[in-house]
């Protein structure tokens, strides 16, 4: 299969396949080379902004919530889990990958260290986490690495 090409295409062209790809869809780009990466780094600085949720519910989550859809990505251990679902969320579709991992919360921290830096921190942070779905050990280190992201204060995480 012949690779796309992008870079090849004039500003406007590519700006316009680009607006045609979820959040989720630009960041896995962005993963390809430092060039895409470079890329998509531009075109989300020059876009409208998404709300940038991470949250420990029954799974490790990251939520981008736009003005009419949503896109989630969940990290579970469960082999049985992995694959799409879509449900509602604020009166809006929620669009959710499910990934395996044998270290979802780990592979989680990653994932957001990742999108924070391609956004450049123009995220708005919202925290859900439940504590009786985490031990109590790892209800403490999550909570430890949630107070040392920069601009993360107390009011901006719910834990229930």
């Amino acid at each position: 299969m012949a690779a796309f090409p992008l870079f090849q295409l004039p500003l406007v062209a590519m700006e316009h396949v680009l607006c045609m790809m979820n959040p989720f869809d630009l960041i896995d780009l962005s993963k390809t080379s430092s060039k895409t990466r470079t890329l998509v780094k531009r075109f989300f600085r020059i876009k409208p902004k998404f709300e940038v949720c991470i949250g420990y519910t029954n799974e490790p989550h990251i939520w981008m919530v736009g003005k009419h859809e949503s896109w989630g990505s969940h990290w579970t251990s469960n082999q049985l889990r992995i694959g799409y679902e879509q449900e509602r969320y604020l009166s809006r579709p929620l669009h959710k990958i499910i990934k395996y991992s044998v270290n979802p919360h780990e592979e989680w921290m990653k994932e957001y260290e990742y999108v924070k830096g391609l956004l450049e921190c123009r995220v708005e942070l919202v925290f859900y986490l439940w504590p009786f779905v985490c031990n109590g050990s790892l209800h403490e280190e999550i909570m430890n690495w949630i107070k040392s992201q920069p601009k993360v204060h107390a009011s901006n995480f719910l834990s229930f």
